[in-house]
């Protein structure tokens, strides 16, 4: 609850917040690195194939090169050498080795019959059949890898196969995590008194970090002391984003935001009309960007992946347009907030008409269950009412990152 001693904070429009957050960072500086240790970073430039893949026309399987059937009418072909080959001649090829020009295409050996050194092949088949024709994958100037992208296994092979040993990527942000409050205790750590709980929103971040294959460092779990959270912060080196979680609310007890504020923080805004994680603020400190989340674990879960998530992409150079979210089906009415975002945690399951959508029965920030029992959140806008058989996009759902 608010105190008189303390000045009311203006509530932002959630997209506008999200665009501040967003449009107030750039990204991380480019670095080479080796191929095999790119894993999880952004390409910061476009790459391009100077080969073409596969080099050479060849065989998908160990089998028979063969000419073309209206070349014989036997049905039969002599196992003979490459050069030169008469019509009736088949020649014996390996996975990934040339074929001869002349080939209309290669026989698998296990569907070919032998006869001394007459070759019985499978009938009717097809032109191209286990051929590779040169540059069918790539040629030289196609595409790679577009600059924002993620270097995923599969985009790392296809640049290994044009022989692409390193490239340029951005770095990584180096990301600390402080939580703070007298009722919390770090997981292992014995309580003081039975109304602590045992924090867990570090480890939360923690875990969706990994996920995008970040790391992070969390710092020592902090008590309601502004002096020892000014402290640790003042101490604070080598990071490019701070995110802290509790005391980012405006009463007495928070101190989070205040003390930053106090270290010279500029707030771009301080609450946000959005629920769950009204109490979300983001400013720059020394010109780097920090997040001050609600203490509530689902408050933190959603802000994470609407606000910090976003601002990440930005940081590690990912593209600017977002990655389609799928839609799902309402199987039931949600009623509308008049002035805030929600979003709210469902449950999916597949009908007829795609797939099912239901808003999860307990909507508390502190129901941890809550999350571990949901399949997504969706977004409803401030004073929209959905009604049955609504199509709404996923703003989150178990099976993404």
């Amino acid at each position: 609850m608010e105190t008189s001693s303390r000045k009311p904070l203006k509530e932002f429009p959630f997209d506008d917040a999200l665009n501040l957050a967003c449009n107030a960072v750039s990204p991380l500086p480019v670095q080479a690195m080796p191929l095999a240790r790119a894993i999880g970073f952004r390409s910061a430039l476009q790459v391009f194939s100077t080969v073409s893949i596969p080099p050479h026309r060849n065989s998908a399987m160990d089998g028979w090169a063969l000419p073309d059937p209206g070349s014989n009418d036997d049905g039969y072909f002599v196992a003979g050498s490459d050069t030169p080959v008469p019509a009736n001649h088949a020649v014996r090829v390996l996975t990934g080795h040339s074929a001869p020009d002349w080939s209309f295409c290669v026989a698998a050996e296990e569907h070919c019959r032998m006869k001394g050194n007459r070759l019985f092949p499978p009938g009717n088949y097809p032109f191209g059949m286990n051929l590779r024709e040169a540059g069918e994958d790539a040629r030289p100037g196609d595409l790679l890898l577009s600059r924002g992208e993620l270097l995923d296994p599969t985009r790392v092979a296809r640049l290994a196969s044009a022989g692409i040993s390193r490239v340029h990527a951005h770095r990584q942000p180096k990301i600390v995590i402080l939580t703070s409050g007298d009722e919390l205790v770090r997981p292992g750590l014995g309580r003081s008194s039975s109304e602590q709980k045992y924090e867990c929103d570090s480890i939360l971040l923690h875990a969706l970090l990994l996920n995008l294959g970040l790391e992070c460092r969390i710092l020592p779990h902090q008590p309601d002391s502004p002096a020892i959270i000014q402290e640790t912060l003042n101490r604070l080196s080598r990071w490019d984003l701070l995110i802290t979680c509790g005391g980012a609310a405006n009463s007495e007890a928070d101190h989070s935001r205040p003390v930053l504020a106090s270290l010279g923080t500029t707030f771009l805004f301080e609450r946000i009309a959005m629920k769950p994680g009204r109490p979300t603020a983001f400013g720059l400190w020394k010109n780097r960007p920090v997040f001050c989340l609600p203490g509530n674990p689902v408050a933190v879960f959603v802000a994470f992946h609407v606000l910090v998530r976003p601002v990440l992409d930005v940081l590690c150079g990912g593209l600017s347009t977002p990655p389609h979210a799928p839609l799902a089906v309402l199987q039931e009415a949600i009623p509308a907030d008049p002035k805030r975002v929600q979003f709210v945690r469902i449950t999916l399951a597949p009908t007829k008409s795609g797939l099912g959508a239901r808003p999860y029965p307990d909507s508390g920030s502190a129901l941890i269950r809550s999350l571990t029992d949901s399949d997504g959140l969706i977004r409803i806008n401030p004073g929209v009412s959905l009604k049955a058989g609504d199509s709404v996009p996923l703003a989150w759902y178990r099976s993404s990152n």
